[in-house]
């Protein structure tokens, strides 16, 4: 078992290379509107083969980084959160890894969608539309059928013709962040595997559901690796140069809280944010968060379309201006 102080250093990696590579869904997504090319979702798939090898060879060395993951059944409610989860992120410009990216950076103003993922969350389980109780699902993961040397050589074989399509796409551009988004991920996907491990919900998002539904598990904990997580992005600008406070304007605050409120919508229904559906649902093949993921990149990829060929390409929502 992994000592506190590793799992530690671990989030503070996956926090520092979130920054690095300017990690986001919805970047992702507005480089394939945008100039035509799937590098970065590429990365986000690399992302996901590189910790399904490494929780292969950890199988094959005896330690279970699967067994104590369960999802929800695929239903209605995975179609209608991917797609509300989708919407919020749009509107908030970020994915649940590019806020924290951006707050990393000194945005203060996407502390707002935090804020607002909360009372998204809270809404909903005062509605009664979810309850506390019906997140933890009963669907293991279909990878417990599978001998653990399979794993790791169905995952070879994945990320290896991964890589191959990176490398038709001509490599992974250097993001503002010093990286490119690819090499961030490669990092975040060899580190999520052991997290996997030894932790049940460590991303961010399932965190701030947990702690709105008052689910005890390990929230002490929790908290402190979600705070080291955002030291790792912060960590990130300043060895970028990029750290600096901005206060944001009124409009942004408002973008922001909005997004963040239809996102954290969204997240109950699934239950989690992108940054589950990735790090959790697509390396442990779970069907509701993988489906899910999907959804909420395809809903992504039609609001981006629709957005720049409304706006003629110059400005995608009021006070949000195109990527550079």
């Amino acid at each position: 078992m992994l000592p506190t102080a590793a799992i530690f250093v671990l989030v503070f990696i996956a926090g520092y290379a979130t920054q690095r590579g300017s990690v986001c869904a919805v970047g992702a997504i507005q480089e394939i509107v945008d100039e035509r090319s799937a590098g970065k979702l590429l990365g986000f798939l690399f992302c996901a083969g590189c910790a399904l090898i490494t929780m292969g060879v950890a199988g094959l060395a005896g330690v279970d980084a699967i067994s104590r993951h369960r999802d929800l059944a695929i239903g209605t409610t995975t179609i209608a959160g991917g797609m509300v989860f989708a919407l919020g992120a749009h509107i908030n410009g970020k994915c649940a890894f590019g806020t924290v990216a951006a707050l990393g950076a000194g945005d203060l103003a996407y502390g707002a969608t935090i804020l607002g993922f909360v009372a998204g969350v809270a809404t909903m389980f005062a509605s009664g539309a979810m309850h506390p109780a019906d997140l933890n699902g009963p669907v293991a993961s279909p990878l417990l059928a599978l001998d653990a040397a399979l794993v790791a050589v169905l995952a070879l074989a994945l990320t290896g013709a991964l890589a191959i399509a990176h490398w038709r796409q001509g490599g992974g551009a250097v993001t503002a962040g010093g990286w490119s988004t690819f090499r961030a991920m490669v990092v975040i996907g060899l580190v999520n595997a052991p997290l996997l491990a030894m932790l049940h919900g460590w991303p961010y998002t399932r965190l701030l559901i947990d702690l709105v539904g008052a689910h005890a598990e390990e929230i002490p904990r929790r908290v402190t690796i979600t705070a080291i997580f955002v030291l790792g992005s912060v960590g990130g600008a300043v060895v970028g140069r990029r750290f600096a406070w901005r206060r944001g304007t009124g409009g942004r605050w408002l973008r922001a809280s909005a997004g963040g409120y239809v996102m954290g919508l969204g997240a109950v229904l699934i239950p989690g944010g992108n940054d589950t559906m990735l790090m959790v649902g697509l390396p442990l093949l779970l069907p509701n968060l993988s489906l899910a993921y999907g959804v909420t990149l395809v809903t992504l990829y039609a609001l981006e379309t629709v957005s720049a060929r409304w706006t003629g390409g110059a400005i995608r929502w009021p006070f949000r201006k195109r990527r550079a």
